[in-house]
Formats: C-alpha cells, structure tokens, sequence
C-alpha cells in the first residue's frame, strides 16, 4: 500500500479522518466473530509532532468514553473526536499508559507516575494529574522510569519501573521484588510474569517466584508475553526468537515469526480479536503473526509506515491497531475486510487489469508489462514478471487462454513475450465473445473490429463500423448481442445475427442510440454498461438510465434509489464504473467512491457504500468482481480486495456532545464523556443566545464520513438533514429550556441513540419575573389612574349639570317665575296705568331670561372649549356694551390662546368678566375703561380700570355682585384685589391659575 504522509500543521482535519473513520467500537463492542484477513489493511498515518512539539510517542491507548490518549516527550495528548488538549506530569515524558474502567488514565515518566482524571463536575471538563510518588517507601523513591503499567481486574495497578517496579492498590503501594532487579512485567491469563534477574518468575501476594528451568532467561530481554490458550503462552526473547511456555516447559519455536524476532529487536505487542498477535520492533517495523508463527502481514517503512520504531502498540476489540512511534501515530484496521495489494508485492507500475485463476493464482497487467503471484496467499502474494512491454498492459481471458495487449499488439504472456498479433490501429479494449469462444472484439477511436482465433492463430477483421468507441465498455447477452457505449457518447446496439452477417459477407447493420437530454456532465460524454437480468443499464455523468425493452430508448431508471440521480451533495450523480458479479449484485463507482449494490428477493437493491467507500482511489482502473460480495480495485492504492461478507453491523454507542462556544468564541461548556451531558444543564445568560455546538464520534465507528442529524426541542421543528457536519450554530434562541440532541449514522440502516444536553437560556433583565411585576404593578397603577381620571372627569361633568341645573333653577327659573308673577298683575290690573309698567318689566325678565340662557349654552358647548373662543366672547361683550353707553375704553388681549380650557373655567371666567363689565356699566358712571388679559407662566391675570364714581370699599353692598365675583374667584384656587376711592375709580385684579 502506497504510504500517506498526511500532513497536519497544527489543524485535526486528518485526525478527524483517522479516528471518526475507524472501526473501533471501544468497551461495550462485541468482538468481531469472523478471523481477520491476512496481508495489509487500510491505514493512515499522523505526524503527532507537529500537533505536539514534543517528539518520541512512547505509549498510546484509548479510555472509556473512546477518547486516544497519547504519552509523549511533554505529557499526555488527548483527542475527544474533534481536538487535542494536553495535560503535564512533573519532568514531562510519559513512557507509558494505561486506562482504567473507573476513568482514571494511569501514567508513568522519568521518577514520575500517577493517575490523569477527566473531570465533569463543571461544565469546562478538565484534565487534572494526580500524583502517586508520595505513597512510594523512601527507600525506593529514586527511580528512573516506568515503562509499563498494568491494571489488574481486582482495580489494582501495577508500575514496572527501571529499577524498582510498584503495586499500588488499597491507597497504599508495595515494592515489587524488592531485591531483586525487575526487567518487565507482563499479563496473561490473568497472572502477572516478571521477566527480572532471575529469569522468568511469577508475582502472587507480593512474592516473585521463579519458574522452574526458566533460568537461561536471567538477565535476558523478554517481550511480547501473551496467552495461547488458557493454559500456555507464548513471549519473544531478544535475539533468541519465539517460545511457547505451557506450563511446564519452555519450547523454542523454530518458524517464521520466531526467526524474525531473532533477527529484529521486538518491543512490544498486543492479541488480536481473532487471537492473532501485532507486534512492534525497534528497528524493522511491526509484523501480525498467529501461534504458530505464520507471518501474516509485515508492515515496515517502505511500505505502510512512517516509521521502522514502534514503541508501543495499543489494539481493541474489532481489529484496529495504533502503533506509536517517534514523530507519528498510525492506525491499521484490520478488523475492515479490505485488504492492499501494493507494489511491494513485486509488481511494477499502476495496476490496469486483473485475472484470479481457480487456484489462487493472481496475474495483473499494468503500465509496466504482466506480472504473475507465484504465492499461494491470495492477500499477500508475491509477483514476479512474465512480460515486460514498457507500455500499458491489459489482460483478457479466454476459454483457451490468457491473453494480454497493449494498445498495438496482442500477446499470450504466459507463453512468450513475442506478440501474436498486432492490431490494425490503436486499440483501448478487447472484449471475448460470450457466444462463440473464438472471436474478440476490439474498440478503438476508429470503430470495431473483430479477432477470430483459429488453432491459436489470430486475424483481425476489416472494421465493422467506423463510429468513435474511444474507451469503450461492451455489454452482452446470452445470445451474444452487443451494447456499446463509449467516452465520446456514443451507445450502439449490434446483435450477434448482424457480426455474423459481417463475418460472411462483410457488411453489418448497427443501432445507434440517441441520449435523453442533458444527460452530459461538464466535460464528460463517458458512457459505462452493465446487464441487470435482460436490462442494460448506462452510467453516465448525470446518473443511470437504461434502454427501454418495450420502445428501445434511453430512459431515465431508479433502480439505485438516490444514488440513481442525485450524490450526497445534492448534484447529479456520476457514474463511471458498472461492474456485475454474476450473482445479481453490482459494484459502482461514482462521485469517486465505490459501493456495493446488493440485490434482494424482491429483485430490488440494498446500497452498501461506506466501508467500500472507504477505498478512495484518485484513480480508479477497473472493477473485478470475485464472486458473491467479493471484488478487487484497482487504481492508484495498487490491488485492493474487498469482501462485503464479512461486513459487521456492532453496536454502537451515542455520539458526544464536545463543546458549547459563544459567538466570540468563549467557551461555555466541554464534555468527554456521555454521561455528561445526561446529568448536566447548561445555563446561559440571555447575552449569550448565540452559540455554536460542537460535537464527534468517538467510538470512530466501522464506516467512513460518518452522518449527523441535529435537533434543538422547542426550537428546531423537526431534526435537520442527515450531513458531516460536526457542528450546529443557533442564534437569537429565547429564554426558555430546550434540549440538544444529536445522533450519528453508522450506515444506511444503523442510526445511534441520541445524545442529549439540557440546554437553558435566562431571560433578560426587562422579561424577568421581577420585572413583569414592576410591569404589572405600574400598569395597574396607570388603569387606577385613568379610572379615577375618569370618575373625576364625570364627578366633574355631573357637577357642571348639576351647576347648570341649580343656574337654571336659581336664574332662569326666578325670572321665568317673575314673568308669571308679572303676567298675572296684568290680569288683575287689565285697566290700570300699571298694566304698561308689567308689560315693561315683563319685557325686562324675558332679555334677561334670554342672556341667561344664552350664557349656559354658551359654556356647556364643546365647540368653545378654547381660550380664543373665551378671549373673543369677552372682547365682544365689552365693546358692544361699553359702546352702548358710550364709554370709551382700552382692550388688551394676548394674540394666542393657550389651547384647550375646562368648561367649569371658561363659565366661571366668563361670568366674572360679564359680571365687572355690566357693574360698569350700569353704576360706575365711568368714562373711561382699560381691560387688560395676559398670561404669566401658569396664571392668568386680568385687570379692569375705570375712572367712575367709585366707592368705599368697606361698605359692603351686595346688590353689586362683588360677592359673587369674590366667591367665584376664590372658587377658582384665585386672588382677587379690588381698589377703589369715591370720585377716582375702581381698579381690579385678578389672578386665576389655568
């Protein structure tokens, strides 16, 4: 496999990749129940140190919320799903770590060891050390490192050191053989065996005991202790090889692997799922062996790592391995049924072509020649060249033989390396003949041709039809009837009867087909073919389609469901390679991903796309279908097969929620666990109503690009679309309690349960309860006043009437009254010289009675409720009568009014106005009057002079009125100043406020 130095600087893009796309279903995921394919996964590689700074990863693990934990040259490194956060020991590096199912992450440095805890008790999680040195016996304190930890099942942990190795359990720690030099400390069927200067012992209630005839180990190096079974186990010894220890005897393996770990410095090493073993060297890579020492996959830097170091290999339960090394972390996943064929294998140049013989035997054509495996391991074959052509070598079975070509000649590459037959012009592909084993077709730019094969003779034929079939694919059915569609657009139907014409008399008649429109993509006519049954259905730039059986067009078909028209980003789909495997199921390669469509009873299709999708080729030669499930890809990740039968759906866990952020990016909430987010509540200040949630996968699930769908409750309708997107903005939310759920898609029929953060955002200050009751209360004190505003108001109006009602009582009435009084002296002095004088005084009480009532209408008329109204009427009034008794006088009013005026005023105004204006008239005797109205801020002063007769104003006579002037004056809040002298004049003033 192609080796990927995926480069980071600083960003989690790859990370992302690396962890969300593996198979790890860690601590509650089922074993996986089928062996794990030789030969070499998929993998991906990080440069740690330029995340880090720090260089050597010596040790790397995951705890139980999924999350990887590395230990490097500055402290731990853990990365949730969706960014890294560091954490420090005293003295920096970590040389080991191991995780606890309690959630401590136990670690060991330079003279250092402890335990990290993730803590969630606040909504920021934070990772704090806590150190365990101080519990060490003074006499042992001064040790150098401790390169491996073990945690027991009784939650004990043991420390192997340098010098002095430790067992901490019950809050306290012992010192393991204290007297003795302790190397390595490994487990296996639950018994801990001590590689130390004795040989090989075994530690029990605080004693090391040697096992018997283990002495030739003393002060050897032992690696790699691992069980076999429950009675025997197996370990490497530096330089020595591989030993099995059955409980009695020790027995030096003479086979593969044990010749390897002779040869290279073993270091460490873990069991698979399927009791396979991985096992890291210092100097030749990592190699995965089983018990009896078959190698079954060795993975080194010139193939599939960065790195010949590997100092630490961590595995779980489904088959993906982490080995550290100095700079970089890599990820196998052996527990994905894809494995690589790469040119390591031997052969040279991009693969083109690919033949499987009934024997296992691999025989694959590239830009280079024809390469054939002489091994007998289908996924680890070793190739050797049987045909070196420096040009693009393509193959081609037959019944009778092998065939290869390149795009002039035609070879029998298992036979000779002379060519058998050189084409007429360039040819793309060579097609055989499914009805007559004799004949091949051959497609080029200038047409189709035919090969007829005579006693291992071969000739070519004149060209049948002289239309472009550059790249052409070519479909048929059992009767031999070709369909063929070419990169240029061009799709032709010629039946077996017409090639048979040809071939007898030279002439052949072909359909060709005219496409829907805009079937085009941009830049692309490539038309691809396959059979479904008796349907041929065509690829093409914008989706499938098929020929119609009953009016033989092109049209539109669905078979595929979405993947039919439209890709996940919502454009046309493309589709460049269709591929049946026989069996009714067909391989797809489209938006550069392959998938696996996978016919049912019913006849309908099942899309299987993220594990095969998994196989990203930037190129994509060809498709080989190997049975049922089964194909090999080939392209620019070299051979890679893939067996879709040993897919597995486990279980999977809910998705985490990671961090909550503000608008500018303060952080207000971080989880690495799921409990978490079931337990807490997030509270945010109605500022903070802008939030972004972030969440991951950390299980890293079986597929590749894993789907969200979000939902806020009480705010989102319904759950948004399935997408990658790892993150959720909201904005403007309202006060209220809302609930985040996210799930993840681990496949089209595999949706996690939903992980859920309880979400509440305060009111601001002005929708709080306080301040609703400071609302409530003051628009409650504001309907009191309008109520009383207007009870006043009609308190008032109904005091006006009953003014009104009194004035027409006392004035109007008494006059009306005076003039019946009147008219009945007339009646009793019919004849008498008094009968003129009633009639006059008759008269007299009428006018009265008239003005009277003209004042009362007056004042209760709304259209005179205004100061210019009031100012006019007393302008009029005095004129009218001063003039009439021809008393001059001065009039001096301000130009504007001051609005509205209330009723009870202007009457009350204009009857003491009325009423100094007639006292002049009728008994001042004045020849001169000035009347003078001006406002002064609030008030409203009036001041009328004349230069009458006058009068003492302590004489008080009340026939004059000046009681009732006073009285309504005072009525009004008003002062009013009256001056007067026999002779001289009378002078008032009047202040009213208004």
């Amino acid at each position: 496999m192609t080796l990927k130095y995926l480069k980071l600087l600083g960003s989690t893009l790859l990370i992302t990749v690396l962890l969300i796309c593996n198979p790890v279903l860690y601590a509650q995921s089922p074993e996986v129940d089928f062996p794990l394919p030789d030969g070499v996964p998929l993998s991906e590689t990080l440069n740690l140190y330029q995340i880090t700074s720090y260089p050597q990863n010596w040790a790397i693990t995951r705890d139980k919320s999924g999350n990887l934990i590395v230990g490097t040259g500055g402290g731990i490194y853990v990365y949730d799903g969706a960014r890294w956060q560091a954490a420090a020991i005293p003295g920096l590096t970590v040389r080991s770590l191991a995780a606890s199912a309690d959630g401590k992450i136990y670690a060991g440095g330079s003279s250092e060891f402890g335990y990290f805890l993730i803590g969630s008790e606040q909504p920021v999680d934070s990772i704090s050390y806590h150190s365990l040195v101080h519990l060490v016996p003074e006499a042992y304190k001064q040790f150098r490192s401790i390169n491996n930890i073990i945690v027991r099942p009784d939650s004990s942990v043991i420390f192997n050191g340098v010098d002095h190795s430790f067992h901490y359990q019950n809050g306290s720690i012992d010192v393991i053989g204290k007297d003795i030099w302790v190397f390595r400390l490994f487990e296996a069927n639950g018994t801990i065996f001590s590689n130390d200067s004795l040989g090989l012992s075994i530690y029990h209630n605080g004693e090391l005991n040697l096992i018997s005839g283990s002495d030739e180990f003393e002060y050897t190096g032992i690696y790699c202790v691992q069980p076999v079974d429950d009675s025997s186990i197996l370990f490497a010894v530096r330089n020595r090889g591989l030993f099995i220890y059955d409980g009695e005897n020790f027995i030096n393996r003479d086979n593969e692997a044990s010749r390897f770990f002779s040869l290279h410095y073993p270091y460490t090493c873990k069991r698979l799922p399927d009791n396979s073993y991985i096992a890291g060297t210092l100097t030749a890579g990592a190699i995965r062996f089983n018990a009896d020492g078959a190698i079954l996959g060795h993975f080194e830097e010139s193939g599939v790592l960065p790195e010949n170091t590997v100092y630490n290999v961590y595995a779980d339960g489904n088959g993906t391995v982490w080995l550290s090394h100095f700079e970089h972390i890599t990820r196998l996943e052996f527990g994905l049924p894809i494995r690589v064929v790469d040119q390591s294998s031997g052969f040279d140049g991009l693969p083109l072509s690919l033949i499987r013989e009934s024997d296992g035997t691999l025989i694959t054509g590239t830009q280079r020649g024809v390469y054939i495996s002489d091994s007998g391991n289908l996924l680890q074959p070793q190739f050797r060249e049987v045909l070196s052509t420096q040009d693009r070598s393509q193959l081609l079975k037959t019944l009778r033989a092998v065939l290869s070509y390149t795009q002039r000649y035609l070879f029998k590459p298992l036979e000779s390396d002379e060519p058998v037959l050189e084409f007429p012009a360039m040819v793309d592909r060579l097609y055989s003949s499914v009805s007559d084993p004799e004949l091949i077709y051959g497609v080029m730019s200038r047409g189709l041709f035919v090969i007829a094969e005579d006693d291992g003779d071969y000739n070519a034929t004149p060209f049948l039809t002289d239309l472009d079939l550059s790249n052409s694919k070519i479909v048929q059915n059992e009767s031999g009837d070709l369909w063929i569609g070419s990169s240029t657009g061009t799709l032709i139907h010629l039946p077996f009867t017409e090639i048979e014409r040809f071939l007898e008399r030279g002439v052949a008649e072909v359909k060709q087909y005219e496409m829907p429109d805009r079937w085009r993509g941009e830049g692309s006519r490539l038309i691809t073919l396959v059979m479904d049954e008796e349907d041929v259905l065509i690829g093409t730039p914008r989706g499938l389609y098929k020929i119609d059986s009953e009016t033989d067009l092109v049209v539109e078909d669905n078979r595929f469901g979405a993947l039919s028209r439209m890709n996940e980003n919502g454009s046309p789909n493309p589709i460049f390679h269709l591929e049946n495997d026989g069996f009714g199921n067909i391989w797809i390669r489209s938006s550069r991903k392959y998938q696996y469509a996978e016919k049912i009873d019913d006849g309908s299709f099942v899309i299987h796309q993220n594990i095969p999708g998994r196989i990203d080729d930037n190129v994509s030669n060809s498709i080989v279908p190997d049975g049922p499930g089964k194909a090999w890809f080939l392209g620019s990740e070299g051979i890679v097969y893939f067996d879709h039968n040993q897919s597995s759906m486990a279980s999977v866990r809910s998705p985490v929620i990671r961090r909550v952020i503000s608008r500018s990016d303060s952080l207000l909430y971080q989880g690495y666990n799921r409990q978490k987010s079931k337990q807490a509540e997030l509270v945010l200040p109605y500022e903070l109503n802008d939030f972004r949630i972030e969440f991951g996968f950390p299980d890293f699930n079986l597929f590749d690009a894993t789907e969200y769908e979000v939902q806020l409750e009480g705010f989102d309708e319904d759950w948004s679309g399935w997408n990658t997107e790892t993150q959720k903005d909201y904005t403007q939310v309202r006060e209220g309690s809302y609930r985040f759920k996210v799930r993840a898609k681990a496949g089209p029929r595999h949706v996690t349960e939903a992980a859920v953060l309880s979400i509440r955002i305060l009111p601001p200050w002005y929708r709080t309860i306080w301040a609703y009751l400071i609302y409530v209360s003051a628009i409650s004190f504001l309907l009191y006043s309008m109520h009383k505003y207007r009870v006043n108001k009609i308190l008032e109006i109904q005091h006006v009437r009953n003014r009104i009602a009194s004035d027409l009582h006392d004035d109007v009435s008494a006059t009306l009254s005076s003039i019946t009084f009147f008219t009945q002296a007339i009646e009793r002095n019919r004849n008498s010289d008094k009968a003129a004088h009633y009639l006059n005084l008759i008269s007299e009480s009428a006018g009265e009675a008239k003005e009277k009532m003209s004042d009362i209408i007056w004042s209760i008329n709304p259209e005179h409720d205004n100061w210019e109204n009031l100012i006019s009427k007393c302008k009029r009034y005095a004129a009218d009568l001063l003039e009439s008794r021809n008393i001059q006088y001065e009039l001096s009013f301000p130009d504007q009014g001051r609005g509205k005026i209330g009723i009870e005023l202007r009457q009350n105004i204009w009857l003491i106005f009325k009423e100094l204006i007639t006292n002049i008239a009728r008994h001042s005797n004045a020849e001169h009057v000035e009347i003078e109205f001006f406002f002064n801020g609030p008030e409203l002063n009036v001041r009328i002079s004349d230069n009458g007769d006058g009068f003492e104003t302590s004489e008080f006579i009340r026939g004059n009125g000046i009681g009732n002037i006073t009285k309504r004056v005072t009525s009004l809040g008003g002062v009013a100043d009256l001056e007067s002298e026999p002779g001289i004049g009378t002078d008032w003033k009047i202040s009213l406020p208004v």
